[in-house]
């Protein structure tokens, strides 16, 4: 019968895996999903079992599991985090359309989320590489203004560049002032308003380009920058600034 079958299946997947035999045992638990859906498989081996595809990059077999326990384990504490994996199990497959719709249903388990901000960041990723910008800005722009991650940030970053990239100078320099602002990132914020000030010159706005470069001054002073940016506000002063090369579209 079926329940004794699969039963006996589970015996041998838990004898293989106190044999340290992980090929056949999870191959035995593998067996139970296909063959006998009713089979009690439990949440720690289904977990283990989730971990051991991905990371031996067996994706399909992943993706299985990973849909099975977002079937059966009701109250699994972090659902986003599976769902996370199973997008992340799509994309890796190649499967981009896919991995989207997946990364998407995360904002629907758990709109707040770090997972969540993870989600929009690897969509306007996608979108990117599909060479849909337009797109790729729109979610870039929505992971920025889901939280205050560093996930977070780095859209905010990406989005200045792609403003930047277009040609798009005023709103470049404000998209990186948000960097700066909002989220006080060790790297990306002496970056940004590096950058915001190089933005602002060429639209000749040069109180906003100075301010961005004396509160980098202000607020990073031991940053390779620093001195750059001490050495730029003089430059501007006596009109012989010359700015950088504009970041330009691959």
């Amino acid at each position: 019968p079926p329940e004794i079958a699969g039963k006996a299946w589970n015996l041998v997947a838990i004898a293989s895996y106190e044999m340290k035999n992980y090929d056949k045992s999870a191959e035995a638990l593998l067996n139970i999903l296909n063959k006998y859906p009713n089979a009690v498989v439990n949440e720690e081996q289904l977990a283990w079992l989730a971990q051991y595809y991905i990371d031996s990059q067996k994706w399909e077999q992943a993706i299985l599991v990973l849909k099975k326990m977002l079937e059966t384990l009701k109250d699994y504490p972090q659902p986003q985090k599976l769902q996370f994996k199973l997008a992340e199990c799509y994309q890796n497959l190649g499967k981009e359309d896919e991995a989207i719709k997946e990364y998407l249903k995360v904002l629907e388990i758990a709109p707040t989320s770090a997972y969540a901000s993870e989600a929009l960041y690897k969509v306007a990723q996608i979108y990117e590489r599909k060479d849909d910008i337009d797109k790729a800005m729109q979610f870039y722009d929505k992971c920025a203004n889901s939280s205050s991650t560093e996930t977070s940030a780095r859209a905010q970053f990406r989005l200045a560049q792609i403003y930047e990239q277009k040609g798009e100078f005023e709103k470049a320099g404000r998209n990186y002032l948000k960097v700066a602002i909002l989220f006080l990132h060790p790297e990306l914020s002496p970056e940004s308003l590096w950058r915001a000030s190089n933005c602002y010159l060429r639209i000749n706005d040069k109180a906003k380009a100075e301010t961005a470069l004396k509160e980098l001054l202000n607020d990073f002073p031991s940053h390779p920058l620093a001195e750059q940016a001490k050495n730029f506000i003089q430059e501007i002063t006596e009109n012989t600034a010359v700015i950088p090369p504009a970041l330009s579209l691959q």
